[in-house]
């Protein structure tokens, strides 16, 4: 059972029909696909989405797609963009700015650029802002799946110095780091901003009955239930001292 500990914990501190509530909730949940790779695809033309998304979603790739290149920028953290898909053609005088964007984005995306333009200038202004990869057109499907494989491992291999290890959620410095740059934008644009600040009671029975091992197994169905289950879209941390 993939919440079994949550499950207990829920029994230890509800009465008998809440508990039922939250038990069929989680049972719902193990029904669903697991969400893998959170992939953005930016610029991309429809005949080029049409050869290589099919592919994509294959495997087991979670699709977005943003042509406006703020936007995009503001998507990467919200949805825990793990690689953007850059066609710079699209863009021709923003690519090297909006790439260098994604390269400071706190979240760290690998990115993979592809491009008709293959002068050696251009190509090296790309890899100064940090690209993955580069793709000359036309390419190889097979190119661009193996360039987003290893796009992927790579990003996985910087993600650790701002994600909470034990629940994969942002650490204190990257929430510290998100949280100044959504003030940043409500102020910009005078919206409102949401904090949801969330505690778990009676957290200490569980340690004190079960031991701390037991404790961290809720602590991660508890991320993942967060992550999994809420419908809009936020960005979630644990920033402990």
């Amino acid at each position: 059972m993939k919440y079994k500990y949550l499950e207990l914990f829920l029994f230890l501190i509800y009465p008998q029909n809440v508990f039922m509530a939250y038990r069929t909730l989680a049972q719902n949940m193990k029904k669903k696909k697991s969400v893998i790779h959170n992939i953005l695809l930016v610029g991309l033309s429809q005949t080029l989405l049409k050869t290589i998304k099919p592919d994509l979603e294959k495997q087991d790739f979670i699709i977005h797609q943003e042509n406006n290149l703020q936007n995009a920028i503001r998507l990467i953290p919200k949805l825990d963009i793990c690689l953007v898909l850059f066609d710079q053609d699209t863009y021709a005088s923003e690519s090297i700015e909006f790439v260098k964007q994604c390269a400071d984005v706190i979240t760290h995306p690998s990115v993979v650029v592809m491009t008709e333009n293959q002068s050696i200038e251009n190509i090296r202004s790309l890899f100064r802002t940090k690209v993955h990869d580069c793709l000359v057109k036309p390419f190889k499907l097979s190119f661009l799946l193996d360039s987003i494989k290893r796009g992927l491992a790579h990003r996985k291999s910087q993600i650790y110095g701002i994600k909470d290890p034990l629940t994969g959620l942002y650490n204190r410095y990257a929430f510290k780091e998100i949280l100044r740059q959504e003030i940043d934008r409500a102020q910009r644009y005078e919206r409102h901003l949401s904090l949801l600040m969330i505690d778990i009671d009676y957290f200490k029975r569980v340690n004190d009955l079960f031991g701390h091992l037991i404790g961290d197994e809720v602590l991660e169905e508890v991320a993942d239930v967060i992550k999994s289950d809420w419908d809009f879209k936020l960005s979630h941390a644990r920033p402990q001292k």
